[in-house]
């Protein structure tokens, strides 16, 4: 009985031992990598089973070891670890770890004097984590055709020509959390979709980022400084994301764009860079919320059409904000303060909308346009102060030139050759405020007099011998397609009290196209001569406040015009010759929508921001008038009319609730991570745990056999006594 005993207990504590050996070292279950030629095919070692495998000690590449790769992994489903503060030391024309497979993780590893660390082909879904590889010739990791791979948490030091380059076609890739010290380019990716970088310290070299023909790219809240070419940059990449950056001490330029398309440039801190932010031949780009300083040039857009720029701030470059051959664009909200040129605008940079802007204390002018070539811009509420009467808020030398509500306090402004509502000419005075409007509305005009739609308005302290100049062109003189005004004609007049016009005078200087009148008092100014009588045209109507004798805009010699209207502003327009008339009756901006009535016969319309309302002028049963309106401001609307002949039974154009649109992606958005990236990343080994697993269900299985067995045994003696 006792021999019974014993056995039992016996039994038990071996198996019990035995279970707990094979918990205890379940890295038995992993192979051990001793050297850079064990199983050895052309002298390097081959990782030819699935499996966990780990370097335990430190392994040096010698003479022998000829062959381009140390550790060579050809399968899947590789996990290797470098444990005891093991290394891998190489040696040139070496690479430290290469493979082609998938679901591959290299963690924890230190390697060092390869020519490449790791290198990886065609392979998918590999997980490289906090590794440090330093001082290699060539590149620290090496990836050509790979996607949905993660790189985290390593530091990459001393590489010759890279830190991380990823080339030929590779999707969904992340780079992120890795810290970077004097390599040649840190991060380089080219052709590819949807690869992020984020949240990585990049420090010294030539060149943080480089992308190069990449779609759909995202660089977020990196830190990237002391490089000698360029922080960032990317070329023929498109539908690139760079927000939240902080780039600092680039020699040459900050971000750098070029043909590159409808890319995203937000809520970047860029200091210390000769250009901060440059764009070259990059369409539909979108500038916001910028902060840059120190240099040369803070915002640089060459040879590009349709950006938008809002709400950046430029301190303390050459040039805060330059358009160079730049058009079709908006900027707005901008702020430049203590620059040498706050806006420079030069070479043909024609059509581009300024407005809302700040700019003060800039050292020689705040707003300059060099060229005659630029022209067609459109400047609205801008505040302009400079520190000294030697500088220049305003000097244009450009024509056709719109400005609206300008306040410029403490310094001068020059125009010359200007072809625009108005042209001040070297004055210092405390403070002006310009406002050039193309309506006046409370006014009506003064008796027997035609107006050409030319305003001006001035308010400042008053003070004698300053000359203003009131710019026409040939086509505001054209009232009718018969019929124009003898600009010899064009007098000024003006209204102190809002209510009544009184006349002035002036000098006519036809050839230069404007009207030039000494002042010693500021109000509201207009360009007036004698009343022209129109020819009666067929059907015509002076319903509405219409009639002949009264300056129009012809929608039939003109394909589409124009127009920046306040509440209550109205103007006068000829379609199929008939006279009509436009009037604003509400801008709300909060439900972003513009109500206005449309007569001869009246049609009151109320069109949303960004859409088209149509007109049947004379009930024909077709739209002859397309009015869309195409922004709106704090207390301005600006309309476009165009000249259209469509049956009224066509479809009307869908309201921006009946468009379906594919929501955008958020700018905070990481692209998803395998659900096993995380298990990879904290040492977790689900191969090794799932066969523990099932060696501990054996090892109770055959205790309980065994149990059974003593049990039956014993039952029998007893039978038998």
């Amino acid at each position: 009985m006792k021999k019974n005993i014993l056995f039992s207990i016996s039994f038990v504590i071996a198996a019990f031992v035995f279970c707990l050996m094979l918990t205890q070292n379940a890295e038995a279950l992993g192979v051990n990598i001793p050297n850079c030629t064990t199983n050895q095919t052309a002298t390097h070692t081959i990782i030819g089973t699935s499996g966990i495998y780990y370097v335990n000690q430190t392994i040096t590449a010698n003479s022998i070891d000829q062959a381009r790769v140390c550790l060579y992994i050809n399968t899947s489903d590789v996990y290797l670890e470098c444990r005891n503060n093991s290394q891998i030391i190489g040696m040139v024309n070496l690479t430290g770890i290469w493979t082609n497979e998938t679901n591959v993780t290299i963690q924890n590893c230190y390697l060092s004097n390869f020519s490449d660390a790791i290198n990886l082909s065609s392979s998918t879904n590999v997980i490289i984590y906090n590794n440090t590889l330093e001082n290699m010739t060539n590149i620290a990791i090496n990836v050509l055709n790979s996607n949905t791979s993660n790189f985290s948490t390593n530091i990459i030091n001393n590489c010759t020509v890279g830190g991380i380059n990823i080339t030929d076609v590779n999707t969904g890739n992340t780079i992120e959390l890795n810290t970077f010290y004097t390599t040649g380019t840190s991060i380089n990716i080219r052709r590819g979709t949807g690869n992020s970088i984020l949240s990585n310290t990049l420090n010294n070299g030539t060149e943080g980022i480089d992308l190069w023909n990449e779609i759909t790219a995202t660089i977020l809240s990196n830190i990237i400084g002391n490089y000698s070419n360029i922080g960032i940059q990317a070329l023929n990449s498109n539908g690139t994301n760079i927000t939240s950056n902080t780039i600092k001490n680039i020699t040459t330029t900050g971000i750098f764009i070029n043909f590159s398309f409808s890319n995203d440039i937000a809520s970047n801190t860029i200091y210390n860079a000769t250009t901060a932010i440059y764009s070259d031949r990059s369409d539909d780009g979108f500038f916001t919320s910028n902060t840059i300083r120190n240099g040369t040039t803070g915002l640089y857009l060459v040879r590009n059409n349709n950006m938008t720029v809002t709400s950046n701030t430029a301190r303390k470059f050459n040039m805060g904000f330059r358009f160079r051959n730049a058009s079709n664009s908006t900027a707005t909200l901008s702020t430049a303060n203590n620059n040498n040129f706050g806006f420079y605008i030069d070479t043909n940079s024609d059509g581009n909308a300024f407005s809302r802007s700040t700019i003060n204390l800039n050292a020689n002018y705040g707003l300059l346009i060099l060229d005659t070539l630029s022209g067609n811009n459109t400047f609205t509420g801008f505040n302009l102060s400079n520190p000294s009467a030697t500088a220049r808020d305003i000097n244009i030398n450009a024509g056709d030139n719109k400005f609206y509500t300008i306040a410029v306090s403490y310094s001068n402004a020059t125009f010359s050759a200007l072809r625009t509502n108005f042209n001040f000419k070297n004055y210092n005075g405390t403070k002006m405020n310009i406002s050039a409007v193309e309506d006046v509305l409370v006014i009506g005009d003064p008796a027997n007099r035609q107006n050409i739609s030319k305003y001006l308005n001035i308010t400042r302290p008053a003070k004698s011998g300053m000359n203003i100049n009131i710019s026409y062109s040939s086509a505001d003189l054209l009232i009718s397609p018969y019929v124009s005004i003898n600009p010899a004609d064009l007098r000024v007049w003006n209204s102190s009290d809002s209510a009544t016009w009184q006349f002035i005078g002036g000098t006519v200087f036809n050839v230069a196209g404007f009207v030039s009148v000494n002042l010693t008092g500021f109000s509201e100014f207009g360009l007036f001569a004698p009343t022209v009588n129109l020819p009666q045209y067929r059907g015509g109507s002076s319903s509405g406040g219409g009639g002949t004798g009264v300056a129009a805009i012809s929608l039939d010699t003109n394909a589409e015009v124009t127009k920046n209207l306040r509440r209550l502003d109205y103007f006068k327009f000829t379609r199929k010759y008939e006279l009509h008339k436009l009037t604003i009756l509400n801008i709300d901006t909060i439900t972003r929508d513009v109500t206005l009535k449309v007569e001869s016969t009246p049609v009151v319309l109320t069109i949303k921001e960004k859409e088209t309302g149509k007109v049947d002028v004379d009930g024909n049963g077709y739209y002859d008038l397309g009015i869309t309106v195409e922004q709106i401001d704090t207390d301005t609307a600006l309309l476009v009319l165009k000249r259209i002949d469509e049956k009224t039974s066509d479809a009307q154009r869908p309201t921006v609730k009946d468009q379906v649109t594919t929501p955008p992606i958020q700018k905070d958005e990481r692209p998803p991570v395998r659900e096993d990236y995380f298990e990879g990343v904290v040492g977790k080994e689900p191969a090794k745990k799932s066969n523990v697993f099932w060696i501990f269900i054996i090892v109770i299985a055959v205790i309980i056999v065994g149990w059974i067995i003593f049990e039956v045994t014993k039952k029998g003696k007893k039978k038998r006594r």
